[in-house]
């Protein structure tokens, strides 16, 4: 397999290898150095070589990006995979290389195609995960994504197909991680509330598959893209459900879960500002005190 040497983070950057820049060292370097002395050239030589040394700092992920070669990683990807990975370097670089073969396949980064108008239909219908605008209260942007309103075998007589979610669903990924880079702390994530509350035990474990399908996508394609998960309206089946959905997450994301059941205001206010536009055609709905500015 040949990999691409350019960087394939995901979200469209590309990076290099090397250390980088220190705070200015130039008033040491003229303590340690001194004056010309007439030596012209020599002392030239001296300076350059003493800026080149101090204008750089160790690479803490050079062991991954050696690992890689030649293949490139930025900082923030090499800290994400690392941090999945609890510091295993071969590991980090496995998984790295396997998001790159990830994106050959599934051509995420090449232009959506144009699918039957009754499989739009029902993506749109049943599958449309949402980007709320705004951040919440900890700098996080917010994905809501309505599991309750998937309906499977009838997506799949309007000829969806498990691919066809999984491109959705990364498309979505793609714009969620440039919102997430765009942030002051890209490693705190983004704040996913999966709703719940149209789901019934069998509807659900119809679509288990599709559930894998889009949640194996966020945990191995995009490591530690997830600062925080609520479950919201959870109905009065929610341990059995509960059980399902854990039964397909990692345990980084099993840490990362909360689970709050009835009316969603609460869990709302707790997370987001009243700012927020929550779209009024989803489930959540606006809270009553957003009401007014929506």
């Amino acid at each position: 397999m040949q990999y691409d040497t350019r960087s394939c983070d995901g979200w469209g950057s590309f990076c290099g290898f090397g250390g980088r820049p220190k705070e200015d060292m130039r008033g040491q370097e003229a303590a340690l150095v001194g004056p010309s002395n007439g030596h012209g050239a020599a002392s030239e030589t001296i300076r350059n070589g003493f800026f080149s040394f101090m204008d750089t700092e160790p690479d803490e992920f050079e062991p991954l990006r050696s690992r890689l070669a030649p293949v490139k990683i930025t900082d923030l990807s090499a800290r994400r995979f690392m941090k999945a990975a609890k510091d295993d370097v071969e590991l980090a670089a496995t998984n790295y290389k396997a998001m790159l073969e990830w994106r050959g396949r599934s051509g995420v980064d090449r232009p959506l195609p144009s699918l039957p108008k009754a499989a739009a239909a029902s993506l749109d219908a049943f599958y449309r995960p949402r980007i709320l605008d705004g951040l919440d209260l900890e700098g996080r942007p917010v994905l809501y994504n309505n599991f309750g309103a998937v309906d499977w075998p009838e997506m799949q007589e309007a000829g969806v197909t498990l691919e066809m979610v999984a491109r959705r669903h990364a498309t979505t990924m793609e714009m969620l991680m440039a919102r997430i880079d765009s942030t002051a702390d890209p490693m705190k994530g983004h704040l996913l509330m999966i709703d719940v509350g149209d789901a019934s035990a069998w509807k659900f474990l119809r679509a288990l598959d599709l559930w894998k399908t889009v949640t194996a996508i966020g945990d191995t394609y995009y490591p530690e893209s997830l600062g925080k998960l609520i479950i919201v309206r959870c109905p009065t089946f929610a341990d059995g459900l509960i059980g399902i959905i854990k039964g397909f997450l990692d345990d980084s994301t099993k840490e990362k879960m909360e689970f709050a059941s009835g009316d969603p205001g609460p869990v709302l206010t707790a997370n987001l500002p009243l700012s927020t536009r929550i779209p009024t055609d989803i489930a959540i709905g606006p809270w009553p005190a957003a009401r007014e500015i929506l």
